[in-house]
């Protein structure tokens, strides 16, 4: 009878072995980019987006995949990146039968919906834990989710590369990642190395996220940690002199006076395919046309007082899309960033012609629209 025990606990004690052994071989751990290490069940089939935009990397790793494993998704990119939401349903039809979450931005996230979805992969974008009573709820409801950053300090930083390598490891698709983001960094390495070489005077630069004509949107400075975060940290590594650093705390209006005192040497608008509730916004994106997209810049140009500025008078005046700030295709905003200030030292390089090498390598959607443009693109 003891033998027959004893050969029971052993087959039980190899039972348990085994099971914590395939359970080890079955999970993958990173270090997300908010420090946390976490683990997750491989292989992913489960994923729910919290914001939504992330769908330009994902569907860069899965294409095809991605219509069977993303359950839910966040609204951000349909209600502010509208013409890539069209396109990415116009790729993956069945994306648009799958449930949007509430806005994390606005309080409606529902914990119940999400974990009736029972999802085995939850992607969260660093913002969030900011926010203690959002990141409160994820923890309370034990979401395996994952942290991402793609916009904190997106090229002397590589968060966006970061993330994606990231998101390779826990989705089996690292080949692929490195791929991508050796791309995007050896662009990124070439123009700071050029950067770091030029010696012509620095120029001003005033950057605004051109909501309205009528009113005054974001432009960005310091923190109140003094950091440079999201475009502030961008302007603060492409040898510029940006207006707002030590006039705005990280992000906010310019007083109107100050910016035509200042009188910038060139003037950046930040603007999307979003915004549709705004409709004197800067529009750029998949499905905006050349002719729309300078129309809608040339209106900025008539604000009080901008006909007297020298970006206005010498046609320095430009616009550029937010998506830059928040994917892997970042590098081209940058591109376009340093030959809209030094054109004569960038004159060789074509932001748009890289852009659409990006598209056709790595994106599941073709290339199309206007990403970026300036008074003398007629």
């Amino acid at each position: 009878m003891k033998k027959i025990i004893l050969l029971i606990a052993i087959v039980f004690l190899c039972f348990i072995g085994t099971t914590k052994a395939q359970d080890a071989q079955n999970t993958v751990t990173v270090t997300d980019m908010a420090g946390r290490e976490v683990s997750f069940r491989q292989p992913v089939k489960r994923i729910i987006l919290i914001f939504g935009k992330e769908i330009y990397e994902f569907s860069s790793l899965l294409g095809d995949e991605i219509e069977d494993k993303l359950v839910a998704w966040g609204p951000a990119l349909k209600t502010s990146d509208n013409d890539a939401y069209i396109t990415f349903i116009k790729r993956f039809p069945r994306l648009q039968k799958i449930p949007f979450l509430g806005s994390y931005h606005k309080g409606t996230l529902n914990m119940e919906q999400i974990l009736a979805l029972k999802p085995d992969l939850v992607i969260a974008e660093v913002s969030m834990t900011w926010r203690a009573d959002v990141i409160n709820q994820v923890e309370k409801a034990k979401l395996p989710y994952l942290v991402l950053d793609m916009a904190s300090d997106p090229f002397q930083g590589k968060v966006q590369s970061k993330s994606l390598l990231l998101l390779g490891k826990v989705l089996g698709k690292e080949e692929k990642a490195k791929e991508i983001t050796d791309f995007a960094d050896s662009h990124i390495d070439t123009i700071f190395s050029r950067l770091s070489r030029i010696k012509s005077p620095v120029p001003s630069v005033y950057i605004e996220e051109a909501t309205s004509v009528e009113f005054y949107g974001n432009t960005h400075g310091y923190d109140k940690n003094r950091k440079l975060l999201t475009w502030g940290a961008v302007f603060g590594q492409v040898r510029c002199n940006n207006i707002a650093v030590n006039k705005i705390c990280y992000m906010g209006q310019i007083n109107p006076e100050y910016l035509l005192k200042a009188d910038p040497d060139v003037i950046i608008l930040i603007g999307s395919s979003g915004n549709l509730d705004f409709p004197t916004s800067i529009r750029l994106g998949y499905n905006v046309s050349k002719s729309e997209a300078l129309s809608r810049l040339q209106d900025f140009t008539k604000r009080p007082g901008w006909e007297n500025l020298q970006a206005v008078k010498n046609h320095r005046i430009y616009a550029l899309s937010h998506e830059f700030i928040q994917h892997n295709m970042g590098f081209v905003g940058l591109e376009q960033i340093v030959k809209w200030l030094y054109p004569d030292e960038f004159k060789d390089i074509n932001p748009e012609e890289d852009l659409q090498e990006f598209h056709n390598k790595f994106m599941p959607v073709p290339y199309n629209g206007v990403w970026m443009i300036g008074l003398e693109d007629k």
